[in-house]
């Protein structure tokens, strides 16, 4: 298991340099190819005047150069081939132990964001009444049986904690800071998470960050993936209230208080980075 670890990692290594190495060839040698191709191929005119006639080329000298023309394609010798490979030998033991490392510190990280969601669902309160009617009838308008959500005092953000039977976390500082009609578009776009089934989704991606942390195709589509994510739930919320002006001007509200840093917002309500939060109204109008 080991041997085979280490080897789909060098494999995996060696082909990336591999393919960088004729990248940067390729592009050396496409500019002269390219002037050569576009030059036509016409004998100069002095070439005329000193060549020897047709048939009068010496057999000798025709034979000599048969001969010497293998020998300048003959390829290179096989030893800087094998040194590579011993190279590649000798580096898997340490490309296998940064990788352990990698994997053991990102698991670190991922126990400790799971041990901290099951934490901040340890202190639920219940929500006000008022709150609690437009859960519910969100949740039955998503296709949930039930609508579980419960403020908390400590989370800093809103947040769907559990797989099995999720619950949407509010924090307890919001229902007082925020006005009400936020704190609706934030319910509903959480609740829309748990209809698409996001947390499993979310843990699997996480796994994959986790496995293949040093691959950065990995991490793009992952973040494509949140960003497609929040779009949809965007348009889930929407449709599920009725009213896109109300969660416009929701979004817009959060906006502000986010670049005025007076409340640590939830990253999944408003995005992880500000052009998120505008592609987001732009999609929810032309959706």
């Amino acid at each position: 298991m080991v041997d085979f670890l280490s080897s789909s990692l060098s494999h995996d290594l060696f082909l990336t340099l591999v393919t960088f190495g004729w990248l940067q060839q390729a592009s050396r040698t496409a500019s002269p190819l390219a002037v050569s191709a576009a030059v036509p191929a016409e004998r100069p005119p002095s070439t005329a005047l000193t060549s020897p006639p047709a048939g009068t080329a010496s057999p000798t000298a025709d034979h000599n150069r048969l001969r010497e023309q293998p020998s300048e394609r003959q390829p290179s010798s096989h030893p800087a081939g094998g040194s590579s490979i011993k190279a590649l030998a000798t580096t898997q033991p340490y490309v296998l132990s940064s990788w352990l490392a990698g994997v053991l510190l990102s698991g670190v990280r991922l126990s400790v964001g799971i041990f901290g969601l099951f934490w901040m669902r340890s202190d639920r309160r219940e929500l006000p009444s008022e709150l609690m009617r437009y859960s519910q009838t969100i949740a039955a308008r998503l296709g949930l049986g039930s609508a579980r959500v419960f403020a908390s005092g400590r989370t800093p953000m809103a947040c769907v904690a559990g797989l099995l039977k999720p619950v949407v976390l509010l924090p307890t500082s919001w229902l007082s800071e925020l006005p009400p009609d936020v704190l609706q578009a934030v319910i509903s776009h959480e609740l829309a998470h748990i209809r698409r089934w996001d947390t499993w989704v979310n843990l699997l991606q996480r796994v994959l960050e986790t496995l293949l942390f040093y691959h950065p195709m990995v991490w793009w589509l992952s973040n494509r993936v949140r960003y497609e994510r929040e779009q949809c739930c965007d348009s889930l919320a929407v449709n599920a209230s009725g009213d896109r002006r109300i969660y416009i001007r929701a979004l817009e509200q959060v906006g502000r208080l986010q670049v005025r840093g007076n409340l640590n917002l939830p990253p999944a309500f408003t995005g992880d980075r500000k052009m998120n939060l505008l592609s987001r109204v732009q999609h929810i109008l032309r959706d």
